[in-house]
């Protein structure tokens, strides 16, 4: 009698039992553990034209299309019948230890996503480039199936940078794996990449405002466009609450010629970070979580105009007064 064949492990389209999903993931893992390391030592900086992101130079998944989203870049594939995507996340400093930082992103993801994990987590993985990877995987019941969500935390010296992975299906593991793999196991961690340094507070501003950012605050101006020639004007007033239980309100009023008044509103949380602000906005905003740089100071282009300055890596603010993300914005008390 012939031997009973071995049923294929994706077999079916979806995976429904968290002992399914375990098989899926372990088989991830498993792959980048034996490929990671020697990818890395392939993928040399000096032989690959690497993208370059934050504190992250990357090689761009072939054939993925890719877009700026929240304080991050999403890479996505649609294998026909399912899909994969990649998001890429701005760094931040660690405030506690690798499995800690895992637990605080892994509830991130689930106050926005009912979650289910699957148990263990694999092992951390040290890698020859000098960082290490904590990861987490888990799904989502959706209509048809389950949605499959990796969570991965690298960690350098002072820097931590999230990178979250979406699988439609265990279809789309079987066609996305290899470049989901590749795409990890060749990230390289610069800290001379980072984000430029954020100015010291002004001692006696930051003493008038109480060394705090709690409180209501205020940006707002009139903003000439110059399209063709027809220069037209629009007026905007941001106003931001930080509120001391961690709680924000942002709301973005305006006036457009020709096309009336325009109001938007976000609320969420946040949490102070040395000079910057991670926001996570509620789960029904249309923006994913994006950070804020801050300082108690003079406006860098107009000295003498002071206030509470921000920069935003979302364009939620970085359109504000013009398209330049990088450009600082001062808000006032609002009174």
């Amino acid at each position: 009698m012939p031997p009973a064949r071995r049923p294929r492990v994706f077999a079916s389209s979806s995976y429904r039992s968290g002992a399914r999903l375990h098989h899926l993931a372990s088989r991830f893992w498993r792959l980048m553990a034996l490929h990671g390391p020697f990818a890395l030592l392939v993928l040399a900086p000096w032989t690959v034209m690497a993208q370059r992101f934050d504190v992250v130079a990357f090689d761009a998944p072939p054939g993925w299309t890719r877009q700026a989203l929240g304080d991050g870049l999403m890479f996505e594939s649609r294998p026909a019948g399912t899909f994969c995507q990649i998001f890429l996340r701005k760094s931040r400093r660690p405030t506690a230890s690798l499995p800690q930082e895992l637990d605080r992103a892994w509830a991130e993801l689930r106050e926005r996503q009912p979650l289910v994990a699957a148990a263990p987590d694999p092992a951390h993985l040290d890698l020859p480039s000098g960082f290490t990877i904590a990861r987490r995987v888990g799904h989502v019941q959706t209509g048809s199936g389950a949605l499959m969500v990796m969570l991965n935390l690298l960690q350098k010296d002072d820097r931590l940078v999230p990178v979250v992975v979406n699988i439609g299906d265990a279809k789309g593991l079987d066609r996305c794996g290899t470049a989901i793999g590749d795409f990890l196991a060749g990230l390289r961690l610069d800290t001379t990449l980072a984000s430029p340094v954020v100015p010291s507070s002004d001692p006696q501003l930051a003493v008038k405002f109480g060394n705090s950012i709690v409180g209501t605050w205020r940006f707002g101006g009139t903003f000439v466009h110059v399209p063709g020639n027809a220069p037209t004007q629009t007026r905007r007033v941001i106003e931001i609450r930080f509120a001391r239980d961690g709680t924000y309100r942002i709301t973005n009023n305006g006036s457009l010629p020709g096309g009336g008044n325009f109001s938007r509103a976000e609320t969420g949380t946040y949490q102070v970070d040395r000079q910057r602000i991670q926001m996570r906005p509620a789960q029904s905003a249309d923006t994913g979580p994006y950070s804020l740089d801050w300082f108690f100071g003079d406006d860098p282009e107009s000295p003498g105009n002071s206030g509470l300055l921000l920069r935003s890596s979302s364009e939620w603010l970085g359109t504000f007064g013009g398209r330049d993300p990088a450009r600082w914005r001062v808000f006032k008390p609002a009174e």
